[in-house]
């Protein structure tokens, strides 16, 4: 593909990402899977200039008069971001082959312009609603820590797989490659490796071999923090890509039993050559949308993670069919919309909660369990 052609595959998966309600990850899939021609080189900078458009969205969109389509994103991008003059975004903009179209008179407008004066959550790069948030965190450094967060691409966590490696040994493999890498602050197995270049992690021999997998730091201190246990039962309910069920595998030493469910059978398909390349297991179970499917583990459930889609609102259809899925000892996980306070049975108690403007997380107890 030539440069442009990327371009103009960029702003239609833009466009994808913005009219429904797929993970940007998901909807770059899907087009690798409906694109076939176009190479992994592509695929990759197609996704680079994707995820460089959406983390700067907001300052994008007023930069190009307020549009939010994958075009004006695209073209405010290459001027404010990558630095490029008007002369050479139109060159990228001539119409030829499967480029985009030539700028209108109005594009070449808005990026001869000038920026002017930016809003204070523009040129820091961060949504509008979370400035309250870093205001009351970091005080008058709000604007200084938000732009060192979001100007450059997010780091690579890896989660190593202590079953088969070290932590120094992956380190090692990893330098050998020839990437930089730290050790994560908080999660005893996180390795971190800088995002830029690029680094294809997925064509490395350690990750085939199954030694680590990619997981971001938060989520591998949830894994730790569950306190999952070796000879428990443990049902990752909402299981998605299958993250924190290989996560919690690590912490159950292959003891146990692990099932991760959900109501989309290709999600957990999608699980199993996880699984098998870190060398775990874990039964996979199709539910339906009223939490039929897991009857073999009725009254029996130490430990539950829900965190379905919001954008399906299943809490309460899922939380009146976990009961009987649970020990009497049973400790759950959720998360939901935050504001949204989902209705639990009088005899399970909150044991902690915490959130953020977009979520609300917590974890209970049953009555009867003790700490």
């Amino acid at each position: 593909m030539t440069p442009a052609a990327r371009l103009a595959a960029a702003a239609s998966v833009l466009d994808s990402i913005a009219q429904g309600n797929q993970p940007a990850e998901t909807v770059l899939k899907a087009w690798g899977t409906a694109n076939r021609y176009a190479g992994s080189k592509d695929r990759r900078a197609i996704a680079d200039h994707v995820y460089k458009v959406l983390r700067a969205r907001g300052r994008l969109s007023w930069i190009m008069g307020g549009r939010e389509d994958g075009r004006a994103l695209v073209i405010g991008s290459l001027h404010a971001i990558d630095g490029l003059s008007v002369e050479e975004i139109e060159a990228l903009h001539s119409g030829d082959g499967y480029g985009p179209r030539p700028l209108s008179k109005q594009e070449r407008s808005r990026i001869t312009a000038g920026q002017g004066e930016l809003p204070g959550w523009v040129a820091a790069g961060l949504p509008e609603f979370v400035v309250e948030d870093f205001k009351a965190t970091f005080g008058e450094r709000w604007a200084e820590e938000a732009h060192a967060l979001m100007a450059p691409r997010a780091p690579i966590d890896l989660r190593v797989n202590d079953a088969v490696a070290t932590v120094d040994a992956v380190e090692v493999e990893l330098r050998d490659a020839g990437l930089s890498v730290a050790r994560t602050p908080w999660s005893a197995l996180g390795l971190r490796v800088p995002s830029e270049p690029p680094p294809n992690i997925q064509a490395l021999d350690g990750f085939k071999a199954g030694k680590f997998e990619i997981q971001d730091e938060g989520s591998q201190v949830v894994c730790w923090l569950a306190g999952a246990q070796p000879g428990a039962t443990v049902v990752d309910y909402c299981a998605g890509g299958g993250g924190k069920t290989l996560g919690l595998a690590q912490a159950m030493g292959g003891q146990g039993k692990l099932i991760a469910s959900d109501v989309v059978n290709k999600r957990l398909e999608n699980i199993r050559p996880r699984l098998q390349r870190a060398g775990v297991e874990a039964e996979l179970v199709l539910i339906g949308q009223n939490g039929g499917g897991l009857e073999t583990v009725n009254g029996q459930a130490d430990l539950v993670f829900v965190d379905p889609p919001f954008a399906d609102g299943l809490w309460q259809d899922v939380l009146a069919q976990l009961p009987r899925h649970l020990a009497a000892d049973a400790w759950l996980y959720l998360e939901s919309p935050a504001g949204h306070v989902p209705v639990l049975p009088p005899d399970w108690l909150l044991h902690r909660e915490g959130g953020t403007r977009e979520v609300r997380f917590a974890l209970y107890r049953r009555a009867t369990a003790t700490l």
